[in-house]
């Protein structure tokens, strides 16, 4: 009966470490599979809020600019409307529209005369 009950522990602990290796090589193809699934939608779920994002700053960075261009068109359009057009010379004109302009601080690339000049030159 030893024997019999020895081959019966022998076939219950082989049948236990196949299924533990069964088990474990099963939980390694199931989290392996999951981790290339969560890994895809994590890449996709990255790149849709980047395109969200770079949209929405797109957007706002074009209305900034559109309302930088606005202001200084409107401020332009100022200087030019309180200097009259009763100025004799050209320039007569040219020093007022230069004094006007540094006076609102418009121009920060370059002074007002430098560019009125090269606008006049050319």
């Amino acid at each position: 009966m030893s024997m019999a009950g020895s081959q019966k522990k022998d076939g219950t602990m082989r049948f236990l470490i196949r299924s533990f290796i069964g088990l474990f090589l099963f939980s390694i193809v199931v989290f392996g599979t999951l981790g290339i699934y969560m890994s895809r939608k994590s890449e996709k779920a990255v790149y849709k809020i980047g395109e969200i994002y770079m949209s929405g700053m797109n957007e706002q960075m074009s209305r900034h600019f559109e309302n930088v261009i606005k202001l200084r068109f409107n401020q332009v359009s100022g200087i030019v409307s309180v200097v009259s057009a009763e100025h004799n010379g050209k320039e007569e004109l040219y020093e007022e529209l230069v004094y006007r302009a540094e006076r609102l601080t418009i121009w920060r690339c370059a002074p007002p005369r430098e560019i009125l000049k090269r606008s006049a030159d050319s």
